[in-house]
């Protein structure tokens, strides 16, 4: 994960995909989400970034576009 947090990786991705990094709020949203990774998921910071960016591109707003 090279000491990258998933409140960074949905930062970046935030501003590449909606145009403006995450709120607070967003970052701990998926911060604990993150932190409720279960056995089976792929919990690595690898993951955590497809994660998020799967969570991003999936969702309602991008799904208007």
């Amino acid at each position: 994960d090279h000491g990258v947090s998933v409140g960074d990786v949905l930062d970046w991705q935030m501003k590449l995909a909606f145009g403006r990094g995450a709120t607070s709020a967003e970052k701990t949203d998926f911060t604990t989400a993150s932190a409720s990774c279960t056995a089976g998921a792929d919990c690595s910071g690898v993951g955590m970034q497809n994660a998020v960016c799967v969570g991003l591109l999936g969702s309602a707003e991008m799904i208007s576009y």
